[in-house]
């Protein structure tokens, strides 16, 4: 019979195995479960943090019985003999973890007694001496007890919380905290000029429940690693013959810029040139609310035709034998760009400028300007074509205001009887209109009267006429910005056949700019009244301009997210 034997180191070895095995799981379960001291609570503890030491550092006519600890609870039997009595405990926590932690809250004192921490404030990361904070580090602090006289038994259990990160997110200069307490309360001032709005996403995922306001960030009971990433809103419109649909996702002040379109000349071969009128600028901050949908219509500038209104540019520059520029404008209602309805929701209007020529005077001449509250009457010049002297104004298209559009151009007297054929121009849409420059047309006239057409704007400019070898340019339409000073609002109860004004600046609908400004296309800034030659900026904003040429432009901009 064959015998097996086992060697004697083998079995020890085997021994030894499962010793350690038991004293590891034993070791492990020590670390990582929750102890009971003196029949008290249980709390929940982060598994890699613990209390390591607990002793008696210093009495002061007081006494304490014993010293008992586990890994997140400290006990003791105390009498202080008077008010003044105290006894300080001394505390070592040792953190295994790669996490920083701190002890958020310390519980179970006894009715009667009070605690002061020396070393150490709640909340804070448990660190040593030398500021590192996780890794097998070593923290001792001080824990003193006071209070009425007597004698107490107190269990304080310790709750440890992990330190969350806090990340930022296309945010400049964002020395800002990097890590946040569980379930404690955010609040960092990111500043306006770093990030004028914010969205906050938790482990990840988009979160709603938080406020921002004057560039503060406040979270509540945070409880997982927190991403605060910055937003930018800022949206440019170039001219088009279709309007922009603007919706605020995120609610707060938005700067609101516009640009109307500049009239141009009309080509001919005729020297020196009219100058055609330059657009308006107008801006203005304002309050939106999310899900709030605005509409841009941004002017054009020597376009075609369109076909929603054949005898106009888009947005309202009066065509002829040289068109003017467009309005570009910020409406509550969508429609076709010369629906009474949408044109009576208009909250912000920049005015283009009148329609411009050749002329054969010696001295260039200019059309109308587009206008803050007025918009300018367009330069107007007989050459004496007939050898005779004649008036140098009547010819030329006239702004418009804020309550009536521009006047057209009409032959003087003198020139009717040099002619004999009466007066040439009569024709009803060469007044400048709620909302488009006034046009003028040959049709049905037995002379060659038509010539520039009356700037776009809030109300617009009138055409000019040519009469004989002078060509005159069109008048520029005026601007609208709901709140600024002198403006006059549209009343509700108008009609396209019966407008209405309030006498007061803010529209109807309670929309409302601040911080308004109204350039003409001059160049000059208006409060009520004209003022002082400014320029204004050009479409980056990186310089200035005198008036704007070209066809109209807009953008809008996030000034400051405003969420509460």
């Amino acid at each position: 019979m064959k015998r097996f034997f086992i060697d004697k180191k083998f079995i020890s070895f085997v021994a030894l195995f499962f010793f350690i095995l038991c004293i590891q799981t034993i070791a492990y379960s020590a670390i990582n479960s929750t102890l009971k001291i003196k029949g008290n609570s249980y709390a929940r503890v982060e598994s890699d943090v613990r209390i390591t030491d607990f002793s008696l550092y210093r009495v002061e006519n007081a006494v304490s019985s014993y010293e008992d600890f586990n890994k997140e609870q400290i006990a003791s039997n105390v009498i202080l003999n008077s008010t003044s009595s105290s006894i300080t405990y001394m505390i070592e926590v040792t953190n295994y973890g790669s996490s920083s932690v701190g002890i958020d809250s310390i519980n179970g004192l006894p009715s009667g007694l009070s605690y002061e921490l020396i070393d150490y404030n709640l909340k804070d990361k448990i660190c040593n001496t030398e500021g590192i904070c996780n890794n097998f580090i070593k923290k001792v602090f001080y824990i003193k007890i006071y209070g009425n006289s007597g004698e107490y038994f107190f269990n304080l259990t310790f709750d440890f919380k992990s330190f969350l990160n806090v990340t930022y997110t296309n945010i400049s200069n964002n020395n800002y905290i990097s890590d946040l307490s569980y379930d404690s309360d955010l609040e960092v001032n990111i500043g306006v000029s770093n990030a004028p709005g914010v969205l906050v996403y938790l482990d990840g995922v988009e979160t709603d429940d938080y406020t921002y306001k004057n560039g503060i960030v406040r979270v509540s009971n945070v409880t997982s690693n927190i991403e605060i990433r910055g937003i930018n809103v800022v949206k440019e419109y170039a001219d088009s013959y279709n309007p922009y649909s603007f919706i605020v996702n995120y609610p707060g002040i938005y700067k609101i810029e516009l640009w109307g379109a500049g009239g141009k000349d009309s080509g001919t071969a005729y020297d020196p040139p009219l100058k055609p009128g330059h657009g308006a600028y107008t801006s203005g901050n304002i309050i939106l609310n999310k899900n709030d949908n605005l509409f841009f219509y941004v002017g054009k500038s020597f376009n075609t035709d369109d076909e929603e209104h054949p005898c106009n540019t888009f947005n309202g520059g009066g065509s002829g034998e040289a068109a003017a520029g467009g309005a570009t404008d910020v409406r509550l209602v969508s429609g076709t760009w010369n629906n009474f309805d949408s044109l009576e929701s208009r909250i912000m209007v920049a005015a283009g400028g009148g329609g411009g020529f050749y002329n054969q005077a010696v001295t260039p001449l200019a059309s109308g300007h587009a206008g803050g509250l007025v918009g300018y009457d367009a330069d107007s010049y007989w050459d004496g074509y007939t050898g005779l002297s004649y008036p140098t104004t009547g010819y030329s298209g006239y702004g418009a205001t804020q309550t009536s559009g521009g006047a057209h151009g009409i032959l003087n007297a003198s020139f009717d009887n040099y002619m004999g054929t009466g007066s040439y121009y009569n024709v009803a849409n060469a007044k400048g209109q709620f909302g488009y420059g006034g046009w003028g047309s040959t049709t049905g006239l037995s002379y060659g009267v038509s010539s520039a057409g009356g700037g776009g704007g809030y109300y617009g400019g009138g055409h000019g006429i040519h009469p004989g070898n002078t060509w005159t340019g069109g008048g520029g339409g005026s601007s609208f910005i709901s709140g600024h000073n002198g403006c006059n609002a549209i009343a509700s109860s108008s009609t396209q056949n019966n407008i209405t004004h309030t006498g007061q600046s803010v529209h109807y609908s309670g929309y409302k700019f601040s911080d308004t400004i109204m350039i003409d296309g001059a160049g000059y800034k208006w409060t009520n009244v004209k003022g002082s030659l400014v320029g204004m900026p050009t479409f980056d904003g990186n310089s200035t301009m005198t008036g704007n040429s070209s066809a109209g432009y807009a953008k809008i901009t996030l000034v400051e997210m405003i969420k509460e």
